[in-house]
């Protein structure tokens, strides 16, 4: 269950750093099948990432934890490689939409169990209780 952080105690609760992502993206990253997220914006954090599916679309994994990756690196879209490209879940051609975004690099991720989730924009911190994922 989720917690406020203001809520937080260290003997019921653990910390996770978090992303909500779209579907069908988030399922892909649960998967495997996407390992670079498209962001507007740079981020300096590096570590663990718990991916959220968000609300919208709304669907059976909407609003909820799907799995957990390693975000180890940060670079420019249009420096990306034609085999990056292809692990964005981007189409070729509407890829130009993204040329000046920030590509987010994932690895590692690993499907975990599905809680509910109240998502927010960027990366976040949440409140679980110990043992939920």
């Amino acid at each position: 269950m989720q917690y406020k952080l203001s809520e937080y105690n260290p003997e019921v609760h653990d910390i996770f750093v978090c992303l909500s992502v779209k579907n069908p993206y988030a399922k892909m990253i649960a998967e495997g099948k996407k390992t670079v997220e498209l962001r507007s914006r740079n981020v300096k954090y590096r570590g663990e990432l718990v991916i959220c599916s968000s609300y919208v679309p709304e669907g059976e994994d909407s609003g909820c934890t799907l799995a957990i990756a390693n975000l180890y690196d940060v670079k420019k879209a249009k420096d990306l490689t034609p085999q990056e490209w292809e692990m964005t879940g981007i189409p070729e051609d509407k890829r130009y939409l993204y040329a000046k975004n920030t590509a987010w690099m994932l690895k590692d991720s690993r499907p975990i169990k599905k809680v509910p989730i109240k998502g927010q924009l960027g990366i976040y911190r949440i409140a679980l209780t110990k043992g939920d994922l």
